[in-house]
């Protein structure tokens, strides 16, 4: 494709219907000095061993008295290796139009020649945001750039209007291929100039009409509706300092109203920060220095909980909030004849509170699709009527929850709705840091119980087990302030083994068990045996056995449906397996049969992996905590006596524990086995103890006993 600049006469017509906006775009500020003296101090991939260096990035953010706020960005980068090259080839922008109005102002390319490239910005590709899910009008605005080369350098800058919805979906993750937004200041709803037929007549209206809290600003989304902040007069905002790639200098600076103060605080890391008096405003500014490439580990806790962050806001504190959340949820929770039918029909049969409250979660949580369809501005922090969801059976965890409170108040319960971070330590500022919504009620000694409808598909837990000590903000009427939800030990995530077994003189094994499971292990079972019709549930258990031994043969089994709830998940088999005894002459070696876990592939698949590493800087997140039982008896052919088997163990720690205990007697060999896994997230400090424990539980289900055939038994 060629590029080049756009005609005069043309980009004289785009400003009469675009706005003078896109003339800034047409004639940027020219390139400086400085800007050419910092790309060549960068330095190369020598210097940097990455693809791509940033030389800066600043934002300067402006809060009005709405609460909205103005963000303007100034980026540079400078490709290092072809890696870059490729990965920066094309520009994206991602927006949602509901909350944001993004202006570009300047897309240039710095050749390493020393010649500066303007990048025509009239004629962008747009095109929907990949979506899974949550079906939400977001999409991406695309700049293809002319071939860049090692040594060039990559310049924007942005202006974006509007506010910061957490629950919009930013993305958290280390990226590679792309930069790693460190200012979440609108990014979450970030909206460049719409492309298409309507594009003109939206920007016109836009120019058209100015904030009336302050003369000139313009207070329109993309879409040309006044844009209005969720919590009125407030604004907020969370700023990632990491990045997956070499940072050299990154600034943030905030403006407001000096009637309107900041809390700030930094997290994990530091950061140099000034605050400053300019005319009616307080100026914030928070820096960094040097940043280098975030460096993730394996199964590693949430990156905003170790990575330097910084949390601002004008709130005072989560009691307010919590309050706003009940105002700005109440008009939602009216009900239908419809609905009041369906609870009566739902509880009829249910003699208790528990009884009712369990069956409406599973209810709404079993037909209330997760499915986002949007309403507009509000979508990313209101619930949908429950009306409405109830007729389109569909939602995300906002408007499933909101469903659950209007359900519950009709059966009698004093029910709300409740914000959380889903798996993420929420801090102490009160800027918006959820991604989840859930229910509560209110019994009548004033405790508040926890629902989850999201996460109970195919599960037994009213709150779900994969969410323990997590930050909950309660939208109740009088408010709250930053609460957690309750620890569950690992009694309540229990996977049981408990069998008998035979080796024959032929080496054959043979033998039947009991299994159970409760809390996040078993619901991961019944979700995956649901995910099959009945007659093709045998794949599940043979690929599983498996595990036992390749040769593996189920001989009878018995389980309960994976949506029979009105107990943990039960299942009974036989099974058998040739050749499960290995070696020649006097001496057999087997491995001990339960200890390979059947179905440990759907119960224990988040432990593999996690400790494999020597010493780790950031804590280990698993699924959940977990009680791991197995009660074995394995019976043995005449003239077989054991004479190497694994000692007994007692380790005990702060994350972790393992008891082991074995009897040999003559024909048969007696052994427990309890691992305990305290904590859903182990801290660094305590990762020493949890991977002994770990690595003394693979050891036990290896190769460790050893017979010898006395007498006639040995072959010839």
């Amino acid at each position: 494709m060629q590029y080049r600049h756009a005609a005069p006469w043309l980009l004289l017509g785009l400003g009469l219907l675009l706005g003078p906006r896109l003339l800034i775009a047409a004639e940027p500020a020219k390139p400086t000095d400085d800007i050419r003296d910092k790309i060549k101090a960068a330095g190369d991939a020598e210097k940097w061993n990455a693809d791509l260096v940033y030389v800066f990035d600043y934002t300067d953010v402006t809060v009005k008295p709405s609460g909205l706020g103005v963000a303007k960005n100034h980026k540079l980068f400078k490709i290092l290796r072809d890696g870059g090259i490729r990965s920066q080839a094309v520009q994206r922008f991602t927006f949602d139009p509901h909350t944001n109005r993004l202006d570009l102002i300047s897309v240039r390319i710095h050749r390493a020649d020393g010649t500066v490239e303007e990048i025509p910005l009239d004629n962008p590709i747009e095109q929907p945001q990949p979506a899974s899910g949550i079906f939400w009008p977001t999409a991406q605005y695309l700049f293809t750039l002319p071939h860049l080369a090692i040594g060039d350098a990559v310049e924007t800058q942005t202006e974006m209007t509007g506010f910061n919805v957490a629950y919009l979906g930013r993305d958290l993750e280390i990226e590679g291929s792309r930069d790693q937004e460190g200012s979440a200041a609108l990014a979450s709803a970030a909206k460049p100039p719409k492309s298409g037929p309507e594009a003109p007549a939206r920007a016109a209206n836009a120019a058209a009409q100015p904030s009336a809290e302050e003369p000139g600003f313009n207070n329109l989304n993309a879409l040309g509706v006044p844009l209005e902040p969720p919590v009125p007069g407030h604004w907020h905002d969370e700023v990632h300092f990491w990045s997956g790639y070499p940072i050299i200098e990154k600034r943030y600076t905030v403006r407001v109203p000096k009637d309107k103060p900041l809390q700030a605080e930094v997290y994990n890391g530091e950061l140099r920060s000034a605050v400053l008096f300019e005319g009616d405003q307080l100026v914030y500014t928070f820096e960094k220095t040097n940043i280098e490439p975030f460096k993730s580990e394996p199964s590693m806790e949430s990156t905003p909980n170790v990575g330097t962050k910084l949390l601002c806001a004008t709130l005072a504190t989560w009691k307010e909030k919590a309050r706003w959340l009940y105002e700005v949820s109440e008009p939602q929770f009216a009900w239908d004849d419809a609905i009041a039918a369906k609870v009566k029909e739902v509880i009829k049969d249910c003699k208790t509170d528990e009884e009712k409250y369990t069956a409406l979660n599973h209810w709404v949580a079993e037909n209330i699709r997760y499915a986002g369809t949007s309403r507009g501005m509000c979508e990313g922090y209101t619930v949908h009527r429950s009306i409405e969801t109830f007729h389109d059976r569909c939602g995300v965890c906002k408007d499933k929850a909101g469903m659950l409170v209007t359900m519950l108040r009709v059966a009698g319960f004093d029910s709300y709705l409740t914000m959380t971070m889903a798996r993420q330590r929420v801090d102490r500022v009160p800027a918006d840091q959820f991604n989840h919504a859930v229910t509560c009620f209110r019994d009548k000694d004033g405790n508040l119980t926890l629902l989850d409808p999201t996460w109970m598909v195919k599960s037994r837990d009213n709150w779900s087990t994969l969410e323990p000590l997590q930050h909950v903000v309660y939208g109740i009427p009088e408010g709250k302030e930053l609460s957690q939800s309750p620890y569950f030990p690992p009694e309540d995530c229990t996977v049981s083994w408990k069998g008998q077994t035979a080796i024959s003189e032929d080496n054959e094994l043979t033998g039947g068990l009991n299994f159970y499971s409760t809390g996040a292990p078993e619901g991961r079972l019944r979700r995956a045996l649901a995910a099959y019709p009945a007659d093709e549930r045998h794949e599940v258990f043979e690929a599983s056995f498996a595990r036992i031994s390749p040769v593996t043969k189920i001989g009878s089994l018995t389980c309960m449906d994976p949506v029979d709830f009105s107990e943990p998940l039960k299942l009974q088999a036989t099974f058998g397996a040739e050749d499960f005894a290995l070696g020649g002459g006097n001496k057999r070696y087997f491995k001990l049969p339960l200890l390979q876990t059947p179905l440990g592939d759907r119960t224990l698949m988040d432990l593999p992996g996690t400790y494999g590493l020597e010493t780790r800087k950031y804590g280990v997140r698993l699924w959940a905590t977990r009680l791991v039982k197995v009660d074995e008896t394995v019976k043995l052919p005449p003239g077989w006596k054991v004479v190497e088997s694994p000692k007994p163990v007692n380790i005990d720690g702060p994350s972790a524990s393992l008891q082991f205990d074995i009897e040999s007697t003559p024909g048969q060999v007696h052994y427990t086995c309890e691992l305990r896994i305290k904590k859903w997230q182990i801290p660094p400090e305590e990762y020493a103890n949890f991977k002994e424990v770990m690595e003394k539980f693979d050891e036990l289900a290896g190769p460790v006993m050893v017979c010898e055939l006395e007498g006639a038994h040995v072959e010839r």
